[in-house]
């Protein structure tokens, strides 16, 4: 089976992670820079979890990428997290998070909370065991060769639109 270029993405990031001395926001932001300036780029949208802590990168503004840092109980202040996207493909559920906060990462806005707010583009967020979320920039510029949906193959081209 070929490797998908998520794959290689990913064994770009480890590389850099190690050559940063294991700073996974280093790592991450050298490998975005090095596709950035060196591949053709549709979109690089990540998400990337340890067990205790989550990074996001949105790049280019291809596509969306939502956080929701969330309040134990969400904006009602007594609620278990119940989320479904708007064509319902995507659900999340925890009773968990009636009393516990959390940071919820996704494609879409995934309920009425108007606390959601898409990364921009080229930004990376991180968020750390105590669940602080930091976020800041990490490329500030365009791939240099910047991919359109008619550069892509028909399948790839219909799996970017949600088809």
């Amino acid at each position: 089976m070929p490797i998908t270029p998520s794959e290689r993405f990913f064994a770009l990031v480890t590389k850099e992670t190690e050559a940063h001395h294991g700073n996974v926001s280093a790592g991450i932001a050298a490998a975005a820079r090095w596709a950035a300036a060196n591949l053709p780029v549709y979109a690089i949208n990540l998400i990337l979890t340890t067990p205790t802590e989550l990074w996001a990168l949105r790049y280019p503004d291809t596509h969306d990428l939502y956080v929701l840092q969330r309040c134990p109980g969400g904006p009602h202040g007594n609620r278990h997290l119940e989320h479904t996207s708007t064509a319902g493909r995507i659900r999340a559920r925890s009773s968990s998070l009636v009393d516990r906060r959390a940071v919820v990462v996704a494609s879409e806005r995934m309920d009425e909370d108007p606390a959601w707010q898409n990364l921009r583009s080229g930004e990376l967020l991180h968020v750390g065991p105590d669940q602080t979320a930091t976020r800041r920039i990490v490329l500030d510029h365009p791939p240099r060769h910047p991919l359109t949906l008619d550069d892509l193959g028909s399948h790839a081209a219909a799996s970017q639109q949600g088809q």
